[in-house]
């Protein structure tokens, strides 16, 4: 694999968890955002699609909201890792690099989209240039 796209795949990692902590702090920042008179409606929905296991406790709408939003921060800081991971013992290895940066590359770019879909804001830059690092790193090389 060249240079320039193991730099572009070490990006990819280091602003995945640049997106992971710009997530986590606006998700830290938004809860203290909201008045106890939203957090009271947003609470009063009832979480329909959360299975429930007996004798557990009904969770809040607003606790499986909060749920998922840090889940998300956890799962691009993941990728991340993970990419660090590859790259420090499969450098060698130009196929598996490739391979997980197009797997990234096609992944990040899924969340990208739901990110402009649904909830455009910061991290939506941060998601961009994580998806754009790992599919340029993905194309084959020129031969």
């Amino acid at each position: 694999m060249p240079p320039r796209q193991v730099w572009l795949f070490q990006l990819g990692c280091w602003v995945a968890f640049a997106t992971a902590i710009v997530h986590l702090v606006e998700h830290v920042s938004g809860l203290n955002a909201l008045g106890p008179e939203t957090v009271a409606t947003i609470n009063a929905f009832r979480a329909t699609y959360v299975i429930l296991i007996p004798g557990l406790h009904q969770p809040t709408f607003l606790s499986v909201l909060n749920g998922f939003s840090l889940s998300v921060a956890l799962l691009v800081a993941t990728i991340g890792a993970a990419g660090l991971v590859v790259l420090k013992y499969g450098a060698d290895q130009p196929l598996l690099l490739r391979g997980v940066a197009r797997a990234f590359a096609i992944g990040t770019g899924m969340l990208l989209a739901l990110s402009i879909e649904g909830f455009f804001s910061a991290q939506t830059f941060f998601m961009a240039t994580m998806a754009l690092c790992f599919a340029l790193s993905a194309v084959s090389q020129e031969g």
